[in-house]
């Protein structure tokens, strides 16, 4: 679990890739709602999975060695480590020289299907990087 105040050095990147996304689903046409907006942001592909080598490892790690990593994670991050993982495992059988760390970090800077956050938090940035940038 992530300790309170701590930031990761993709969190700029992360919230551009989502204002681009909001960007695009509101010029997209339909229901300018913003409930509905941001569902359809959360699943927008993104550039990447956002989340730090290091978590990725650990967690790939544990799952791989069949421990109960998955227990207590909200579905998203669940769906999201269990989409690497299995991302992870096809390159090992196509690589089996090749170490976890370089497999698991060739992974989460591919292309992700979604952003793997709910529509709440997405919602938060969106707000906090608009107020932000109001305030500049």
């Amino acid at each position: 679990m992530k300790k309170s105040g701590c930031n990761c050095d993709y969190n700029a990147a992360r919230d551009a890739a989502i204002m681009q996304a909001f960007r695009d689903e509101a010029r997209a046409g339909g229901p300018i709602e913003m409930k509905e907006i941001v569902k359809r942001v959360v699943k927008h592909p993104c550039t990447r999975f956002w989340v730090s080598e290091e978590r990725a490892m650990a967690v790939v790690s544990a799952m791989l060695r069949g421990m109960p990593v998955l227990d207590g994670m909200i579905d998203s991050k669940r769906r999201m480590f269990e989409e690497i993982c299995r991302r992870v495992s096809a390159l090992r059988a196509r690589r089996p020289h090749a170490t976890l760390t370089d497999l698991t970090s060739e992974v989460i800077y591919s292309p992700a299907p979604e952003f793997y956050i709910s529509p709440r938090y997405a919602r938060d940035r969106i707000s906090s990087i608009r107020n932000r940038r109001r305030k500049q």
